[in-house]
C-alpha cells in the first residue's frame, strides 16, 4: 500500500469519515471529509482518491472527474478504470482493495 495517499470522503455523515479514518490511516493514508455543501474539514489541494456516497455522485463526479473514485451504495454507475462501485454494506477489505487498484492503475497509465 503506497504511503501518504490523500483520501477525500464526500459524505454528510460524520461517522463515515471517522470509520474510514480508523480503517485507512493505520495503512498510511491521510483521510479528510467534505460535505456536499463543501463545508467540513479543510480539503487537500488534490486528493489521490475520492470516496463518496452515491447521493453525492453527480456534483462530485464533475468536480473530481480527473481523480479516481470509489462510490459507496447501490449505484447504477458501472465500474470503470478510474471508478469502483461498492454496494452497501461493504467490507473494509473491499474498500482498501478498490483504492489500491485505482492507485495502481493510475500509476501504470
Amino acid at each position: 500500500m503506497p504511503q501518504g495517499l490523500r483520501i477525500l470522503v464526500v459524505d454528510d455523515v460524520t461517522d463515515t469519515e471517522e470509520v474510514l479514518r480508523a480503517v485507512l490511516e493505520p495503512r498510511g493514508m491521510l483521510v479528510n471529509r467534505r460535505r456536499r455543501d463543501h463545508s467540513g474539514s479543510q480539503t487537500f489541494a488534490r486528493p489521490s482518491v475520492v470516496v463518496l456516497d452515491e447521493a453525492n455522485t453527480p456534483q462530485t463526479e464533475v468536480e473530481f472527474s480527473d481523480v479516481p473514485q470509489v462510490i459507496l451504495g447501490r449505484s447504477e454507475l458501472p465500474a470503470a478504470h478510474d471508478r469502483r462501485v461498492l454496494s452497501k454494506p461493504f467490507q473494509y477489505a473491499e474498500l482498501v482493495q478498490a483504492i489500491e487498484q485505482l492507485v495502481a492503475h493510475r500509476r501504470t497509465v
